[in-house]
């Protein structure tokens, strides 16, 4: 039985006669597609975690000191602890600049991998009274204001049963856990001034201390 020779017929015999081509071009085409949908999945994913921080922070600029911006970068997107302090004087100051319509300070203090503490983690201070960009996400998660004493966690922390979580041999209860962000925030723990200020107090009887100026570092909204 003949077959009328069309470009569709044509085109499938000379695939068929060259199956060594032609498997060579499926297999091409195949790996692009494949590298096509993972960059573009990938470049979705860090583009979403860029974006979850950006709307998180809330702030459009943080202050470190000189010579530790590459700490800060860390922090927020691999969540590799770190800590730096700013003279208390330097934040005062940056409350005086014009242009600035937001400021509060942050404190970041490094938890031990000692018996002493659950696990290490970048714990965040924050205070109530000024902040901009801790509290407006917490309460999505939270319903409402953290109280002095309590921490929320970030999504990646787990914790026992008790629902509390110790820091250099003091427990501390969790009021929430944090949404998944892709980033740092999420191996970190978030918890007022005042309570920071327990924890440090807490660090210091067991013999752990840190550097004498203890000033948050300032993160502020421009006009």
């Amino acid at each position: 039985m003949a077959y009328a020779l069309t470009s569709n017929r044509i085109s499938f015999l000379n695939l068929r006669k060259k199956s060594f081509r032609t498997f060579a071009l499926i297999l091409v085409v195949a790996t692009l597609s494949f590298a096509l949908f993972g960059g573009t999945v990938l470049s979705f994913s860090l583009k979403n975690g860029l974006r979850s921080v950006e709307a998180r922070l809330g702030a459009d600029l943080i202050v470190v000191p000189l010579g530790h911006g590459g700490e800060q970068e860390s922090i927020l997107l691999t969540g590799e602890p770190s800590y730096f302090y700013f003279n208390k004087e330097i934040a005062q100051k940056l409350q005086e600049v014009e242009g600035i319509s937001k400021l509060s300070t942050q404190f970041y203090l490094i938890s031990l991998s000692t018996g002493c503490c659950s696990l290490p983690v970048q714990i965040v201070g924050f205070d109530p009274a000024t902040d901009f960009s801790i509290q407006p996400w917490i309460q999505e998660n939270l319903g409402g204001n953290l109280e002095n004493g309590a921490v929320i966690i970030g999504s990646d922390i787990m914790i026992e049963d008790n629902k509390h979580i110790k820091f250099f041999d003091k427990e501390y209860p969790v009021a929430a856990k944090l949404d998944k962000t892709g980033t740092g925030l999420d191996q970190s723990v978030f918890a007022t001034m005042e309570t920071l200020k327990d924890l440090y107090s807490g660090a210091k009887e067991k013999g752990f201390y840190f550097w004498r100026i203890r000033i948050p570092i300032p993160i502020f909204h421009p006009y």
